[in-house]
């Protein structure tokens, strides 16, 4: 199953977003199944995709991101989102 992680960066940042992303995955041990962006005017949404469903919730808690896919009712409880 895929868990998918949608994080909102500005234009601006997204180059130190994407380094922070990385650290951050690097020191978990944690590799993605994949990373996709769109542009919307000043924002950029990044999705994130995980195997795992411990990996995705930290992610989402570590970067302010929400889950856009996965068994949502588990995960949203989980990681505090209405």
């Amino acid at each position: 199953m895929q868990y998918i992680v949608e994080v909102c960066v500005s234009g601006r940042g997204l180059v130190d977003s994407m380094a922070e992303m990385r650290t951050w995955l690097d020191h978990q041990r944690i590799e993605p199944h994949g990373f996709r962006h769109r542009r919307d005017s000043a924002r950029i949404m990044i999705h994130v995709d995980f195997n795992s469903e411990p990996a995705a919730i930290g992610f989402a808690r570590a970067f302010g991101g929400r889950m856009v896919g996965g068994p949502a009712a588990i995960v949203n409880e989980t990681i505090g989102l209405p």
